[in-house]
């Protein structure tokens, strides 16, 4: 499906997937009508900005009026991929005179991980809505910043987990917690990726958080979002370093991470890198219930794949026909985000602070776990969710 097939007005008619609305109060923006043009400003034009921009620059009623990037050779690209808007986007370097020059209807954030709360606190408390990136941050300290800015914000906050808005992960999901496997016993999953862990900031952990937060975060928010936003309550794990690391940096290539959720419900999760062959790559997602089991997610890079339940005798059952591609719940996320920067009232997008905040936490956990700061070694522990120091549990 290409990104013009996708309609605004296809959009609207699955906007259960888009992000179930639930009013919580008002907008910080001027109301918009259902079908005005929504103009955005775009902080942080690096691969994963201009990534975003290519799948909405063809999305209906979407207009960037301003691009916000350090990196002059990174904005020069990213005014590339908007070349064909009618109105050209001003360019900066300081998001603040962005923000107090441009009318903007909301502000979408793709900055390194460990700039996110920098830059989305401030963005935040001027009164816009926001999209950024997932995760959340990369050390507790941050995100707990960022989640006290969303709460108080008169905005709304939408985070980057774009699972939420494919289709088959949406009705798949649905149909366990109405009952599909029965009462969950155990979770499993695994990431498995030919190449080695990303260069860059990526290597840099105080910038990423490491592969687990940066990458398999993602995993992390499917399975909260499947024990229905409960976090573990402990954790240990494994990792380490087996590449070449000339740079000596404890960005792991390799996790092995036990998470224990309540009501001593295991989720065994591994996070491989150069695993050697293709046939061992891929990713997948499994829940193990009492009458029942589904995979999640299958995606064998090119291999075929699907989502599938099977009953006690191995029979296989429905459990969705939907779509789950990758470039469709990019842009789905970003149509929800324009559409929650039209409404009049604040609500609560499917990918929230919330869901986001639980799933950085855990992969935040499971990161202290397997490496220890002070010693600077891989060096596993049991870590317990109240060893996070979080200030932003619920009350």
């Amino acid at each position: 499906m290409t990104t013009g097939e996708l309609s605004r007005r296809r959009f609207l008619e699955t906007s259960s997937v888009g992000g179930a609305a639930l009013a919580l109060g008002l907008s910080a923006q001027a109301a918009l009508g259902k079908d005005d043009e929504v103009v955005l400003g775009f902080i942080g034009t690096g691969g994963r900005g201009r990534f975003l921009l290519k799948q909405a620059a063809d999305l209906p009623g979407i207009r960037f009026g301003a691009i916000c990037d350090l990196k002059q050779p990174a904005m020069d690209e990213a005014m590339k991929i908007l070349a064909e808007q009618p109105t050209k986007p001003k360019m900066y370097t300081d998001f603040k005179q962005m923000m107090e020059k441009e009318k903007l209807n909301g502000i979408m954030i793709a900055t390194e991980v460990g700039n996110h709360a920098k830059v989305a606190v401030p963005v935040l408390e001027a009164g816009f809505n926001i999209f950024c990136e997932k995760p959340v941050d990369a050390d507790v300290e941050r995100v707990d910043k960022f989640v006290k800015a969303a709460r108080a914000a008169k905005g709304i906050t939408q985070i980057g987990f774009q699972r939420h808005y494919k289709p088959g992960y949406v009705e798949a999901i649905e149909k366990i917690h109405a009952g599909l496997v029965g009462d969950i016993r155990y979770l499993q999953g695994y990431w498995q990726w030919p190449r080695l862990p990303g260069g860059g900031w990526v290597a840099d952990v105080a910038m990423s958080g490491g592969e687990l937060v940066e990458q398999a975060g993602h995993h992390m928010d499917v399975m909260a979002w499947i024990m229905k936003g409960q976090h573990p309550e402990r954790c240990v794990s494994m990792g380490g370093i087996m590449r070449k690391n000339p740079g000596a940096s404890t960005c792991e290539d390799h996790s092995f991470t036990t998470f224990e959720f309540p009501n001593e419900i295991l989720f065994q999760y591994s996070h491989l890198f150069g695993a050697g062959t293709r046939r061992f790559i891929g990713e997948m997602l499994r829940v193990y219930g009492s009458k029942a089991g589904a995979e999640i997610n299958k995606l064998d890079y090119g291999r075929p794949g699907g989502w599938k339940a099977y009953d006690e005798g191995g029979k296989e059952m429905p459990i969705t026909d939907k779509t789950c591609d990758h470039t469709e719940g990019v842009t789905r996320q970003i149509l929800a985000f324009a559409d929650g920067c039209r409404k009049t009232e604040k609500f609560l997008p499917a990918s929230n602070i919330e869901t986001a905040r639980t799933a950085t936490l855990m992969s935040i956990m499971g990161r202290q776990a397997m490496f220890n700061p002070s010693t600077k070694k891989f060096d596993e522990r049991v870590i317990e969710w109240k060893d996070l120091g979080t200030t932003t549990d619920p009350a």
